[in-house]
């Protein structure tokens, strides 16, 4: 008879899925805090992963993107302008090197060399117009490198015919107004010379695993290519170390910048994640920093755990907040497995919830995603096959992870010790080392995004480049006509004052001393100092009389710490192959990236440019709004220019956009902090909220005995503080540490 009632109750224990369900539904309406908290930060954390993941694999795709990515290489060589220094490659091959490289090993089967075409390119078709223009040329086999899906006609056909083109689906959009452009023309005028094209083939361009980007592809003109970059593609895929020994054996033989520089060859993967490249930008080609992708993938990771923490501990709370409960179903037949199927249960149904709800969350903050990292993600990417996989993976981990890891505790408390009068301290003693961990992710991430912002703010306050600068493309124009526009230019109110040049601020002309030190050489007009914030520290700019001022320089501090040059202004020093007569000095000024030391480099007289390259550098009144002077301005450029678009930029935006990727992982780190402080802050809540609900008559106690509401704080927050305190000191080093090991990246550092 005790065995059939036994043999009962157990029966009436194990009650079906329906019944569980219930049960877990009631208790999280019991628990609506505990409940809605923890599965916000489910909701959260899934969010970050899932997009994360879109984003890596995507990334992947791309830089596997090619049809045989196994079996192509880049050619890349040294940079000879940093040989001295940073020692940087450079994926600019000059024009014969391929042909070579084709006819010499047998290794090498095809190449495909791009580069960009023209300087100052205008678009025009009958209703469309504009200097916006990305246009690419390359070789015919390009196809047969990078997937490229062709929506109509003949790619390999078009690149083989000069005066035909291939048009990506969107810009013939933007500029026809339609995607059947088959046998349209337009016009590219650059300068004085324009010509016709006409369109052959149109490129699906919405397919995002693409290495390549652009809006116009050209064939490669060999009479107008003088370098560029080179894909390889080898015999198979085991060529690649015994072509680099035949290079290497073969070095004095092959044509080379200088006979120092040496070929090298990387694969399509790693050249996609290498971003060292800084004295070359290849705006066809999309690239990212792994550092980028690696702080976005351990910033989510920490979301996740965190989120996860949240959820084990909020669930624990909730736990020993119904002990007596659970303390009931073990006396009356429950067994640790039944109630590991329970938690298993609510577990699973917790994360499906959470995950649904993340989806919808993706799609909400998808745009801000991909202006954070610059991606290329679309809502339909998010249900790719591959990033579907991970999602069901992702969804079976947060399962059983946090069941696990409550089941263990659970045995570890055996059930029937939780009781309501001993849940304080085992609760407390449970959730200690979570509230530390959790902190301290988040403190180290807080930690990281000051320290960056700092060395960003300290980039832009040092580098002092005038925001109100803007360099106008003046190429193909006679130096006196140049020298009228100036002159009225700088009557007009909303210029304070303008220089005519031959050499871009950022992009001017390098060359290499006999020692083999690269110098930097600017031509500028005797203007220059009061549109530029340099500092002239020693002597004067140049005289007026060009016959004297023709072999007169400015040079920076550096070239006088180079040569050492203790009396500089009066010398005459040969460099370059001719006598320079110093007449001043400038504190150093910055138009390369941090993480490049400053290079030598000296400013002289302008002389017209025997390639017509000019620019004019115009500094805008700080008064006056930006749009109503570039209006006059331009107004002004068209009475003399009519014939020339009126094509200007921002210095300080260029220069800017050289830090961009810090600049992003400055904001992506912001991002996820803010983030997974809130999740921390949320969880804590949750577990404060509970302290306080078993704590009330305690708290009641205390305040009729005369307790202030100072004092009640301080007794139920102490134990927090403590442990947070605790994570700061361990977080602390750690990210001072990581955060020195990425300042060593940069050459010029606060102190």
């Amino acid at each position: 008879m005790p065995h059939f009632k036994w043999h009962t109750v157990t029966n009436e224990i194990e009650i079906n899925k329906m019944m569980f369900i219930k049960q877990i539904l009631r208790n999280w309406k019991r628990n609506k805090l505990f409940s809605f908290t923890a599965i916000l930060s489910l909701t959260v954390g899934f969010a970050c992963c899932n997009l994360l993941a879109a984003f890596v694999i995507n990334e992947w795709q791309i830089s596997n993107g090619s049809p045989d990515n196994e079996r192509i290489v880049v050619l890349k060589t040294d940079n000879p302008m940093t040989l001295e220094t940073t020692k940087e490659k450079s994926s600019y091959i000059q024009q014969q090197i391929p042909p070579i490289f084709k006819e010499r090993y047998p290794e090498v089967k095809s190449f495909c060399r791009m580069q960009t075409i023209w300087e100052q390119p205008v678009f025009k078709s009958d209703n469309y117009k504009t200097n916006e223009v990305n246009l690419l040329q390359a070789d015919k086999d390009i196809n047969q490198f990078f997937t490229i899906p062709i929506l109509a006609g003949d790619l390999q056909k078009t690149l083989s015919t000069h005066g035909e083109v291939a048009i990506t689906e969107s810009w013939a959009i933007k500029a026809f107004g339609s995607s059947d452009v088959l046998g349209k023309t337009f016009m590219i005028e650059d300068g004085n010379e324009t010509s016709l094209q006409k369109i052959t083939t149109v490129i699906d361009d919405s397919y995002t695993a693409s290495f390549i980007t652009f809006d116009v592809l050209f064939p490669l003109n060999e009479e107008m290519y003088f370098g560029g970059v080179t894909f390889l593609k080898l015999r198979d895929s085991e060529s690649m170390a015994s072509l680099q020994t035949k290079i290497d054996n073969d070095l004095k033989e092959l044509p080379r910048f200088t006979d120092d520089c040496k070929y090298y060859l990387q694969t399509l993967h790693e050249y996609y994640f290498d971003k060292s490249e800084t004295q070359t930008s290849w705006q066809f080609l999309l690239k990212r920093d792994s550092l980028f992708m690696n702080v976005g993938i351990f910033a989510a990771l920490a979301i996740l755990f965190i989120a996860c923490f949240n959820y084990i501990n909020l669930y624990m709370v909730r736990l020993f907040k119904t002990g007596t409960n659970n303390s009931i179903k073990v006396l009356l037949g429950a067994n640790t497995w039944q109630l590991q199927k329970h938690i298993l249960l609510e577990s699973f149904i917790a994360t499906i919830i959470g995950f649904t709800a993340s989806l919808i969350l993706v799609l909400l903050i998808l745009p801000l995603f991909n202006q954070l990292f610059e991606a290329h993600l679309s809502s339909s990417f998010l249900l790719d096959k591959v990033v579907l996989q991970f999602y069901g993976l992702l969804i079976v981990l947060l399962t059983f992870i946090p069941a696990i890891f409550l089941s263990i505790k659970l045995r570890e408390k055996k059930l029937s010790g939780l009781k309501p009068v001993n849940h304080g301290k085992a609760k407390a003693a449970f959730s200690n080392t979570m509230v530390s961990v959790q902190f301290g992710f988040s403190v180290l991430m807080i930690i990281a995004a000051i320290i960056y912002t700092q060395q960003l703010n300290f980039i832009s306050e040092t580098a002092n480049i005038n925001p109100n600068i803007i360099e106008i493309e003046a190429s193909g124009i006679s130096e006196s006509k140049l020298k009228t526009f100036k002159e009225q230019a700088t009557k007009l109110a909303c210029v304070e004052a303008s220089t005519i040049t031959s050499t871009s601020f950022l992009n001017t002309w390098g060359a290499l001393d006999d020692d083999g030190v690269p110098i930097l050489v600017y031509n500028m007009d005797n203007d220059f100092l009061k549109v530029h914030n340099m500092v002239l520290t020693q002597g004067e700019g140049f005289t007026d009389n060009n016959e004297e001022n023709v072999n007169q320089a400015i040079v920076n501090e550096t070239l006088i710490k180079k040569y050492n040059l203790d009396s500089p202004i009066g010398q005459n020093i040969e460099l370059l192959g001719k006598d320079i007569y110093i007449v001043g000095v400038v504190k150093d000024f910055y138009t390369e990236p941090f993480n490049v030391k400053v290079k030598p480099s000296m400013i002289q007289p302008y002389k017209p440019n025997k390639m017509g390259f000019n620019i004019i550098q115009a500094k805008l009144a700080d008064n006056m709004q930006r749009q109503a002077a570039l209006s006059e301005l331009e107004k002004l450029w068209g009475t003399h220019f009519s014939d020339k678009p009126f094509s200007y930029s921002y210095p300080a935006v260029a220069y800017n956009a050289l830090h961009k990727d810090h600049r992003k992982l400055a904001d992506i780190i912001s991002f996820f902090t803010i983030i997974s402080f809130l999740l921390t802050g949320f969880g804590l809540f949750g577990i404060a909220w509970y302290i306080v609900e078993f704590r009330t008559k305690e708290i009641g106690i205390r305040k009729v005995n005369g307790a202030h509401i100072s004092e009640v704080l301080v007794m139920l927050n102490k134990d927090f503080l403590k442990w947070v305190v605790i994570a700061f000191v361990i977080a602390t080093p750690i990210a001072y540490y990581a955060m020195h090991k990425w300042l060593e990246n940069f050459h010029i550092k606060p102190n």
